[in-house]
């Protein structure tokens, strides 16, 4: 069975609030990261706007729809992607030298992407994915390889478009595959090159979660037993909030809503951040990770006390455990996880 991770918000114009923030600006960062890993669906208004352009042939190039802007010739464009690539042990592609084709092998699950060449847009998003990256111990990227042994591909891309619908600005933020030869990240940038770190971040933790699984460094069977008895996630990323389980076992109900315990409903009764993390396994580690890389880069825990409640912080350690199994890394930089898990979990204590 395919694992095809998409983040995708219900605005998707609050993608743009996430990035450059000072500490005055964190209720934005709030409402700003992933809302899940469900595509959106386009508004018809939208999807006959899109369509027109799609079907106009005026002399538009459709892998560059707005041929006015300047082309990515830009050396210190080139500077900044090669620092990067240097830095992380990443492969970074972006112009009209990306992947445009992300369609499963049966084509059960069709994604396209258009090119973004706008080199304003990609220097922006270069220090943003920059900003993003930071927060991963030194040496953990790179070993996040490709069935060939070549370094994790990071695509800069403009919009997506999923299973014939026309490609919309920003309306699939990220994605990445479990099943392709490569290992890949999908960025979409086409909202002039803002990004929402948070969600990069989010995505790459499948990334280190399919590795993890792959090396067999991550017990499935103990993963369940840090869950509620006789749980079972959902698997349905459309219902997943109607769920009891998730109604009586989650931080909260929506993302980054403010913490409002159900009537009757006890601290050894949280196991998951909120109900999006039933959805499956994948999902409830890469959103356990989201406040501890939010608090990481910028000094703010968006789910406060969230690791106080004793089921979430067992559940992140292990994750954290796994990663340190399997990963040889840099001592220090990984120690940085570690002491904020354990700082956040005692310094929220009192809630």
């Amino acid at each position: 069975m395919n694992t095809r991770m998409k983040t995708a918000l219900a605005a998707v114009c609050l993608c743009i609030v996430m990035t450059g923030c000072s500490n005055s600006d964190q209720s934005s960062k709030n409402d700003a990261s992933s809302a899940g890993s469900q595509v959106t669906t386009t508004t018809a208004a939208a999807e006959s706007e899109v369509s027109e352009k799609e079907t106009d042939t005026s002399g538009e190039d459709p892998q560059n729809p707005e041929p006015d802007k300047k082309p990515v010739d830009d050396s210190e464009i080139a500077k900044l992607a090669e620092e990067i690539e240097k830095k992380y042990g990443v492969d970074i592609v972006y112009g009209n030298d990306i992947r445009t084709d992300y369609s499963t092998e049966d084509d059960s699950d069709v994604l396209k992407a258009r090119a973004y060449t706008d080199a304003a847009g990609i220097k922006n998003a270069l220090e943003q994915v920059n900003e993003g990256l930071s927060v991963f111990p030194s040496g953990l990227l790179e070993k996040l390889t490709s069935e060939d042994g070549s370094p994790m591909k990071i695509y800069l891309t403009g919009p997506v478009g999923q299973n014939g619908n026309p490609p919309q600005d920003g309306a699939i933020p990220a994605f990445t595959d479990d099943h392709d030869k490569e290992t890949y990240l999908v960025i979409d940038i086409s909202l002039n090159g803002d990004i929402n770190i948070p969600t990069v971040c989010h995505e790459i933790t499948h990334i280190i979660d399919f590795t993890l699984q792959r090396m067999g460094k991550l017990d499935n069977k103990k993963w369940d037993s840090l869950n509620p008895a006789g749980f079972a996630y959902t698997e349905d990323y459309d219902n997943y909030g109607n769920s009891a389980a998730a109604q009586k076992h989650s931080y909260t109900s929506g993302h980054y809503s403010p913490r409002v315990p159900a009537e009757g409903q006890t601290d050894d009764d949280l196991y998951f951040y909120y109900y999006y993390s039933t959805v499956n396994a994948y999902e409830d580690r890469a959103t356990l990770m989201e406040n501890l890389f939010i608090y990481l880069m910028w000094n703010y825990e968006v789910a406060p006390g969230l690791y106080s409640y004793p089921h979430v912080y067992e559940k992140a350690k292990y994750f954290l455990d796994c990663i340190s199994s399997g990963f040889e890394l840099d001592s220090e930089g990984f120690k940085k996880w570690q002491d904020a898990l354990e700082t956040l979990a005692v310094r929220s204590a009192d809630k």
